[in-house]
């Protein structure tokens, strides 16, 4: 199967070697692994590195990601299907005959399946059977600690375990580490001055280990070439949006400043880029969205895309798919709502 893209991953190396060996030891008692933790907290990074690492010890393996406001529907039965290498079967059928036509391929087989971003019983309901091949893995990733009380845990006798391992903020040399690459910055670099030094402290302590916000603040900062600094005014005006969210009790609070901050310097296609994944474009084929950038924006359309990528604000799956952080979706969503005059 296709390696999925991880981006930059730091701080979870003990986890996800705890999180393997829980799921390559041969247990009847044990289906599925419910990873959670809050929004922007890398859930949806350690369950790509735990498909990487796994999937080829399986007969088939699938990745499926699920937005908050969606229910399931055909189209996400035929990916997953289509990824499990079913074939022969009627993609127009309903999502009844579709779960159905799951579960007779995918008893007799060893499978593994990720379903990231759980928010309600349905999305375990309507997407997974009720039986698997022996050795078959679920991993799920949640931002909810608790298992929802769903049909499709009973059908499963509850064989779903939490981690002993949550996931936790990072390290301050992870965090560290994380906010450099993301800044084009060595991670031996030494500031030049005491007041870099700080400052780079003090947005490290602000981000308070969360990666997303690591990633947007670093990306905030980066300079093309390699090592180059911004001013200290810049990494003043990264920490004063951060601090905007720091009693915020949500990821999407905390880094609504740092989101807007960022947003705001982005070029108006850009701007426009963004909320069309934010709102229609999540899950759609790159290519098609291109052709109707390029007609709307003109010919650099690729290049401002490619800025957007740099910037951690989407990227685009192995399948050509535009993807965007839950987070990230519903900050832009948020945008729209508070200001109208982004809608072309």
């Amino acid at each position: 199967p296709a390696q999925l893209h991880t981006g930059s991953v730091y701080g979870f190396e003990e986890l996800e070697a705890q999180m393997t060996a829980e799921l390559v030891v041969p247990d009847p008692d044990r289906l599925g692994l419910w990873i959670h933790g809050m929004g922007g907290s890398g859930k949806t990074t350690l369950a790509k590195q735990l498909f990487n690492r796994l999937s080829p010890h399986f007969d088939h393996s699938a990745f499926v990601k699920l937005q908050q406001d969606e229910h399931i529907n055909s189209q996400h039965l035929t990916s997953l299907l289509q990824q499990l290498g079913a074939k022969g079967f009627n993609e127009a059928s309903s999502p009844e005959l579709l779960l159905g036509t799951l579960h007779n391929y995918v008893c007799s087989k060893t499978v593994l399946i990720v379903v990231d971003n759980v928010w309600e019983r349905g999305h375990l309901d309507d997407l997974l059977p009720g039986e698997f091949g022996q050795g078959s893995r679920i991993i799920i990733t949640s931002r909810s600690s608790s298992l929802p009380d769903s049909d499709w845990l009973l059908q499963v006798n509850h064989r779903v375990w939490q981690s002993d391992k949550p996931m936790v903020s990072l390290s301050d040399r992870a965090a560290k580490q994380l906010l450099r690459t993301s800044a084009n910055l060595d991670l031996n670099y030494h500031m030049p001055c005491k007041q870099l030094c700080n400052a780079e402290k003090e947005l490290i302590d602000a981000c308070k280990g969360l990666p997303l916000a690591l990633k947007l603040s670093g990306a905030l900062l980066r300079c093309k070439k390699r090592d180059e600094l911004r001013p200290l005014e810049d990494w003043e005006a990264a920490l004063a949006a951060l601090q905007r969210g720091r009693n915020a009790t949500d990821t999407e609070g905390r880094l609504k400043g740092i989101l807007h901050t960022t947003f705001k310097i982005l070029q108006p296609a850009q701007q426009h880029m963004f909320l069309d994944v934010a709102t229609i474009l999540q899950g759609q084929q790159k290519r098609l969205a291109m052709a109707v950038w390029v007609a709307w924006h003109g010919k650099d359309s690729g290049l401002l895309f490619e800025d957007l990528e740099r910037r951690n604000l989407l990227s685009t799956n192995s399948n050509g798919e535009l993807q965007m952080h839950d987070v990230l979706v519903a900050l832009g969503r948020s945008l729209l709502r508070d200001d109208c005059s982004y809608i072309p």
